[in-house]
C-alpha cells in the first residue's frame, strides 16, 4: 500500500535522526536531518489518516511537533524526539502483528539498538537520582518526584518493548502505577519499595550492555521482582477500605493462574 511504502521510505531518515541525536552531532546537522523528514512524515500522516490509523497518526504528529526548528537542541528536546520515535516503533509493531505485515518497525528497532540502549541506560540513571531524592525527603513521598519516576518508568517500558519484544515487560508498569499512586498520596513510599525499585533498575541495566537478552532468565528475574513489588502493594495499599486479606481471598477464589495474578 501507499502507507507501507511511505513508512519504509521514512524510517531510514528517522534512523538517521535518532542516531544523530544520540551521537550529539552538530545541532545544525540535526536540524538538517529533521528538515529532511518533515515532508515524508506529513505524507505518512495523510496516509494513516485515510486508513483510519488514529493512534499512529497522532504519534507521527507528535514526532513532527518534537522536531527542532533552530540549530540548538537541548538534551530534553533530543530525548523527546527519540521517545516519540520509540513510541512509533511500538505502534508499528502492534499494527504489523494485527495486519500480518512487516512495516519496518522491528528492523528499525534493531538498527537503533545501540542508540535505544544508551538512552535507556541514561534514563535508568535518572531514576536512581530521583530515588535518592525521595529517600532524603522528609516523608519519602514527594509528589512531584514520585510522579516523575512514574513517567520515567513509562518511558522505560517503551524502550524495553522496542528492544526486547519477545519479553512481556510488566515490571516497569508496576512501578508506573505505584509511583503514580504515591504522587496522588494513595500509596506510601518506604525504604522497602525503594530497595525493590533499585534492584529492578540494577537488573534492567544489565540489559543495556551488548543488546543480547537471555529471555528465560530475564523473564524469571522479572517475575521475582514483580512478585516482591506486588507483595509490597498488597500490604501497603491505602487507596481503599477493604482489608488486604479479604482482597487476597477474593482473588484466590478466582483461580487466576499465578503468572497472571
Amino acid at each position: 500500500t501507499i502507507f507501507l511504502r511511505q513508512v519504509r521510505n521514512g524510517l531510514p531518515i528517522l534512523e538517521q535522526l535518532a542516531n544523530s541525536i544520540a551521537a550529539k552531532q552538530d545541532p545544525a546537522r540535526i536540524v538538517a536531518v529533521a528538515n529532511d523528514i518533515r515532508r515524508p512524515l506529513g505524507w505518512m500522516v495523510r496516509a494513516a489518516t485515510k486508513l483510519g490509523y488514529a493512534g499512529i497518526t497522532e504519534r507521527i504528529k507528535t514526532i513532527l511537533n518534537c522536531l527542532p526548528n533552530e540549530p540548538q537542541l537541548s538534551q530534553e528536546q533530543g530525548e523527546r524526539v527519540v521517545d516519540a520515535i520509540v513510541a512509533l516503533l511500538s505502534d508499528l509493531r502492534t499494527l504489523g502483528e494485527t495486519t500480518g505485515s512487516e512495516l519496518g518497525g522491528e528492523s528499525l528497532a534493531q538498527v537503533l539498538s545501540r542508540t535505544l540502549r544508551e538512552n535507556l541506560d541514561g534514563l535508568l540513571g535518572l531514576i536512581l537520582q530521583n530515588l535518592d531524592a525521595l529517600e532524603t525527603s522528609a516523608d519519602m513521598a514527594d509528589e512531584d518526584v514520585a510522579d516523575l519516576v512514574s513517567q520515567q518508568f513509562s518511558r522505560v517500558h517503551g524502550y524495553l518493548s522496542s528492544l526486547y519484544g519477545k519479553v512481556h515487560w510488566d515490571l516497569p508498569l508496576l512501578f508506573v502505577d505505584a509511583y503514580a499512586r504515591a504522587a496522588r498520596r494513595q500509596l506510601s513510599i518506604y525504604a522497602d519499595v525503594l530497595a525493590i525499585t533499585r534492584d529492578a533498575v540494577a537488573f534492567l541495566r544489565t540489559l543495556t550492555g551488548n543488546g543480547r537478552v537471555d529471555v528465560p532468565a530475564a523473564a524469571a528475574r522479572q517475575d521475582e521482582l514483580s512478585r516482591r513489588m506486588k507483595d509490597y502493594l498488597w500490604s501497603h495499599d491505602s487507596a481503599g477500605d477493604t482489608p488486604v486479606d479479604a482482597i487476597k481471598s477474593f482473588v484466590g477464589s478466582l483461580n487466576i493462574p499465578p503468572e497472571l495474578a
